[in-house]
């Protein structure tokens, strides 16, 4: 039995028994790739603390320089108010008078348009009145054109802003109303209103239509 036992338990021996030198060069290789892992790290680590630490003084310095520069505006915006406040009240009353210069001028304005309306309104009529006799004055002519008259379309009302000024009712230019005033009663003497064109609705459609041309008796044989 001894043999036996002697046998079995020979390669657990042989197996149990460590080899010479392999620890050794185990552990140098862990402590090389160990070092070299470690000078990567440096290679890395350093320059990103080195760069974090300037741009950490750039950016206290942009605070630092923000800070100067808003208590400067600060500064600069309590003068310029202290400049302006005592000519702030004056600059509202001239406000208020371009505001009313400003309304004038948009009343003479619509007067002015009124007046421009009326005149075109009166070269139409004398237009419409002129036109058969100077037709038969011009179909005498060698050079004359017999074509038919074309009536001119009525001319549109303009728009007025409402409600409409004192001024748009007699079509010259007057002072302006701030508060809402009666409308003058019409006198035996009203001033000179030019009259408004006709509409659509009140010009006979005889009037519209192209009026024919005068017929001219032949000369009698000499």
């Amino acid at each position: 039995m001894s043999d036996i036992d002697t046998i079995t338990s020979r390669p657990q021996q042989d197996h149990a028994a460590p080899v010479p030198g392999v620890g050794e060069h185990s552990l140098e290789r862990i402590a090389s790739a160990f070092e070299t892992g470690m000078r990567r790290w440096e290679v890395i680590i350093y320059p990103a603390l080195f760069a974090f630490v300037i741009l950490a003084a750039y950016g206290f310095f942009l605070v630092y320089s923000l800070t100067r520069d808003v208590e400067r505006l600060a500064a600069d915006v309590g003068r310029m108010a202290d400049a302006v406040a005592p000519s702030m009240v004056s600059m509202s009353d001239n406000m208020g008078a371009m505001n009313r210069d400003i309304h004038q001028m948009n009343i003479n304005m619509a007067g002015m348009a009124t007046a421009i309306h009326h005149m075109n309104a009166s070269l139409w009529d004398m237009n419409r009145n002129i036109s058969p006799p100077m037709d038969a004055f011009n179909s005498m002519m060698p050079w004359g054109n017999s074509a038919p008259i074309v009536n001119a379309p009525p001319p549109m009302m303009p728009m007025y802003p409402q409600p409409m000024p004192p001024a748009m009712m007699y079509g010259q230019p007057q002072p302006m109303i701030y508060a809402p005033a009666p409308m003058p009663a019409m006198t035996t003497n009203p001033p000179a209103v030019v009259a408004a064109p006709p509409t659509p609705a009140d010009v006979p459609q005889s009037a519209l239509q192209p009026q024919a041309e005068p017929t001219l008796a032949p000369e009698p044989a000499r």
